[in-house]
């Protein structure tokens, strides 16, 4: 079973994934990057100091692209095309129609049926008054 590594937490490989769960935040690190480029110092030494620090924050950035590329091919309905997720939208929201519309005729029915059991206590009533 192969893992994969997201915010130093393992995922399993058959987890499904959340868009939550992908940490995207690429800004901030390319910020760092670009600052740390800038530095100019004039001593060689700091200069190469500089110059590694801004290699490793590189190659950090790269491992968070990558997780975060992988996440997003573990997104449920990724493999589905443009047409397809249309498609299938298009049936729930049928469905989801159909179910309030039963929902409404089941409302209905529970009226119905209150006010019937009524009908029949007072019939009821009524004959054992006579």
């Amino acid at each position: 079973m192969t893992s994969i590594s997201s915010n130093d937490v393992d995922l399993p490989a058959d987890t499904v994934v959340n868009v939550a769960d992908i940490d995207a935040e690429f800004l901030p690190a390319i910020h760092d990057i670009v600052k740390s480029i800038e530095k100019d110092p004039q001593d060689a030494a700091t200069k190469n100091k500089e110059g590694l620090e801004a290699s490793q924050k590189i190659q950090d950035l790269n491992k968070k692209i990558d997780v975060a590329r992988d996440l997003v091919k573990k997104l449920p309905g990724i493999d589905f095309t443009k047409e397809e997720q249309a498609a299938q939208l298009k049936a729930l929201k049928k469905q989801l129609l159909l179910k309030q519309e039963l929902i409404q005729k089941y409302k209905k029915l529970g009226d119905t049926a209150v006010f019937l059991s009524l009908a029949q206590g007072q019939n009821g009533l009524d004959s054992s008054q006579q």
